[in-house]
């Protein structure tokens, strides 16, 4: 019976909300970046990580990777995992940049063909983790706020049908 009840929590768990970073700017309102992840037992699966590519290269996707691991970590999640493009350099350096490992291949996963590393990052747990990531979200808040940027964080509610 106690697996029943592990797996029900964990299924509760993975149905709360997350944070959603909202990116306000002088110009408009729209979408400019969108994160997300699944939470299974003990692994934050990022499912995706974009931004416009007319506002690449900004701190745009450095602020939502902090945001993402940050909730995960909080959530007790142990570990995370994604999957990349090999010819994506910049997000692999992302990625790298926040502890993230190369420690795998999905042969032709893209539907043009390309592979995909697999990448796991450890210990979100970690004060270690806990301290690089303040320092991730203390820069990319101050490369964001140097170029006008307003940034609020909030949980969306959750919608069930």
């Amino acid at each position: 019976m106690a697996d029943l009840k592990t797996a029900s929590d964990s299924e509760d768990a993975e149905l709360q909300p997350g944070p959603a970073s909202e990116l306000d700017h002088s110009d408009g309102s729209a979408l400019l970046g969108l994160g997300c992840y699944w939470a299974i037992l003990d692994e934050a699966h990022i499912t995706v990580l974009a931004v416009d590519p007319r506002y690449q290269r900004r701190g745009l996707g450095k602020w939502l990777l902090v945001n993402l691991l940050t909730d995960a970590s909080e959530r007790a999640l142990t570990r995370a995992t994604l999957e990349v493009r090999p010819s994506n350099s910049r997000a692999l350096a992302l990625y790298e940049s926040f502890g993230f490992e190369t420690l795998g291949r999905r042969r032709r996963y893209y539907a043009d063909g390309e592979d995909a590393l697999i990448l796991w990052r450890k210990s979100l747990k970690t004060a270690e983790f806990r301290d690089q990531l303040q320092q991730q979200r203390s820069a990319a808040s101050h490369r964001l706020e140097r170029q006008g940027w307003q940034i609020t964080n909030k949980k969306l509610p959750l919608n069930r049908t």
